[in-house]
């Protein structure tokens, strides 16, 4: 049988796992400010993100709903002209 993992080598474990984790994602976690700083721009990004798409959907719908009105209002003068 394995003899019990210690609290000494889970943490040194995990600390690694952390680490890898970092630079795989390309955050330098030598320096706190900087792992803040990055995570802020993620977050950031993240935010608008989420805008975006927002504003895309609105852009869509806006420009079906212009064009039906457009279809609308010449069928409109159509009807009246003839």
């Amino acid at each position: 049988m394995s003899e019990p993992v210690t609290k000494a080598e889970l943490t040194e474990a995990v600390a690694e796992g952390i680490h890898q984790a970092f630079i795989r994602l390309g955050i330098n976690h030598a320096d706190p400010i900087e792992v803040q700083a990055d995570m802020a721009f993620l977050r950031k990004l993240r935010m608008g993100s989420g805008k975006m798409t927002w504003s895309m959907v609105f852009g869509f719908v806006s420009a079906v709903f212009t064009t039906l009105g457009a279809f609308i209002i010449i069928g409109f003068q159509q009807f009246s002209k003839g």
